[in-house]
């Protein structure tokens, strides 16, 4: 899943939950509006039901569609609903009433979709709205026809103008509270993927073991040692025998147990500075960067051909199988990881040649003349 992706949903599921919450507080507020006109001796007007009816019911209504709607969409919605209910608060309330409240509403619901520059081209024009409602208050265009004593006279009054900053303040909470949460999971998806991507980059995905590309570097690194004394590398290269029986007979899923399973046994053979490596197929490599002569890349052979020669089993069923060891030693036979690896391979071939199931070192055309 793709980081844009995965703001999408976040987008989605954020204006989702401000949808829903607002939608069942408009629900349960309208009661509330009612019980404050009859306080205050109003008749059912626009300015005192019928405007807040029609707000709560497009929320409800916004509630109900927002699984058919693209979050961009359902934001810009609930934005000019809250827009909407800011503008008839300031009209019919003034600074007593939830405009304020609501200009903040919708600014923070359009930042949950809105890059910054289209935020903050939004948000100008929320404000701006507000204002101009506050600059007609001003020049006389209307008035509030609101006594201060008599609007706090009365518990419904006292609810009305409290409870709405205060469910704003909460919703607004838990909206960024889920954000935050749902970042952090985002990153650690993220952080988990590229953890699984460095790691695939430098091992084979079936049997864990590094490949060609860590060999590559491991086997430079051995060279530059032993050219200044510190160590003398060898090399093994390891081919199975009789594999592609296994394959053909019990199917390439058996297969893929079996290297798996080889692969685990090398483990166990070879010293933890060694390295070994899948080239591919049924081929490994096994870099040892310390050795002192030939016998101890020899004895490190013997014991992989050991290992390799005990049985495998697999659903059941007993599959033997042996493994054709070449050795390239540096830096008579190469002096760099490709030439050790020719030359470990041809040594390899000896042993196919030979009979399999062994070690051979590898020796040139004209160390075979002075033999």
């Amino acid at each position: 899943m793709t980081t844009h992706t995965r703001m999408n949903r976040l987008q989605f599921e954020l204006v989702d939950i401000l949808i829903r919450l607002l939608a069942y507080s408009s629900a349960l507020l309208l009661p509330l509006f009612i019980w404050r006109a009859v306080e205050e001796r109003d008749v059912i007007s626009l300015q005192t039901v019928i405007v807040p009816l029609i707000v709560a019911g497009l929320l409800i209504e916004l509630n109900l569609l927002r699984n058919r709607l693209s979050a961009t969409i359902r934001a810009c919605g609930l934005s000019l609903l809250l827009v909407i209910a800011s503008i008839f608060g300031l009209i019919s309330r003034g600074i007593l009433g939830p405009g304020l409240t609501f200009m903040v509403m919708a600014i923070i619901c359009l930042s949950l979709i809105l890059p910054l520059r289209q935020l903050m081209l939004a948000g100008t024009v929320i404000v701006c709205a507000d204002m101009a409602v506050i600059l007609l208050y001003f020049s006389g265009a209307f008035v509030i026809d609101i006594d201060p004593v008599q609007a706090f006279s009365s518990p419904a009054l006292w609810l009305s103008y409290a409870i709405i900053p205060i469910y704003a303040s909460i919703i607004i909470m838990l909206v960024l509270s889920r954000y935050s949460r749902r970042i952090a999971e985002v990153l650690k998806e993220l952080e988990d993927e590229k953890s699984t991507a460095y790691y695939l980059s430098e091992h084979d995905p079936l049997t864990g073991l590094p490949n060609m590309r860590v060999m590559d570097i491991r086997a430079h690194q051995a060279i530059l040692m032993a050219n200044r004394g510190k160590s003398k590398p060898a090399l093994l290269f390891i081919d199975l025998d009789h594999f592609k029986t296994i394959n053909d007979k019990l199917g390439h899923d058996v297969g893929d147990l079996v290297l798996q399973e080889v692969a685990s046994r090398i483990r166990l053979v070879v010293r933890e500075e060694d390295i070994a490596a899948r080239v591919g197929g049924d081929e490994f490599l096994v870099l040892l960067p310390h050795t002192t002569d030939s016998s101890d890349a020899g004895v490190v052979a013997q014991k992989i051909c050991v290992a390799l020669e005990k049985p495998f089993y697999a659903h059941d069923d007993k599959i033997l199988i042996s493994a054709s060891v070449g050795i390239a030693l540096w830096p008579e036979h190469g002096n760099d990881l490709k030439s050790l690896t020719r030359a470990a391979d041809h040594a390899m071939y000896a042993v196919k040649i030979s009979g399999k199931n062994a070690f051979k070192i590898f020796v040139s055309s004209v160390e075979d003349e002075v033999l």
